[in-house]
């Protein structure tokens, strides 16, 4: 028997595959895929399950980075995090 998901469990998992197929064909280091897989995971993490507007919120967050990695001029991508 296979696991039902609710909509926004499919549209996360979708947002994922997505960003990880993008840095595959933009970083041939592996940089930018770990840097997207320890984003989810942060998140995640730090996110209740029922918390649908925060949950919301980050796939917005998220779609709007996929369109800024898309486009032709994005090459490198860094975090700096605050002290």
């Amino acid at each position: 028997m296979t696991q039902k998901f609710s909509g926004l469990q499919q549209d996360v998992f979708k947002l994922y595959r997505a960003l990880l197929r993008i840095s595959r064909s933009k970083d041939s280091t592996g940089a930018l895929r770990g840097l997207v897989v320890s984003r989810f995971r942060e998140v995640a993490l730090s996110v209740k399950k029922t918390d649908f507007k925060v949950i919301e919120h980050q796939l917005r967050w998220g779609y709007k980075q996929k369109k800024l990695i898309e486009m032709p001029g994005f090459s490198v991508a860094s975090v700096v995090r605050p002290s």
